[in-house]
């Protein structure tokens, strides 16, 4: 996997969705959505808590999209697109 495209959203086909698909038209990435993992809030700890598989594939990807989330982890953030007119731009750096 070259690009890892992390999606908050509790929407899996909404509008973040929409915009990665366009910024990542015609390259090879990974959907992950949040909604699908179990992660608990700072401080909670679950047994069934997946917040390592999300860091692992992370670590896997070569490049990812979710800001905040990499800079916890020391990753280098490859950028963000607010809406479709700056999909295409960001889409040539990725």
């Amino acid at each position: 996997m070259k690009i890892l495209f992390i999606n908050g959203s509790p929407n899996k086909n909404g509008n973040t969705a929409a915009l990665a698909e366009t910024l990542l038209e015609g390259k090879e990435y990974e959907t992950l959505n949040l909604t699908d993992y179990r992660i608990g809030s700072y401080g909670q700890t679950f047994g069934d808590d997946q917040l390592d598989e999300i860091i692992a594939k992370m670590k896997e990807a070569k490049e990812y999209t979710m800001k905040r989330f990499a800079k916890l982890y020391g990753m280098e953030y490859a950028g963000m697109a607010m809406d479709k007119s700056e999909t295409k731009e960001l889409g040539k750096s990725v």
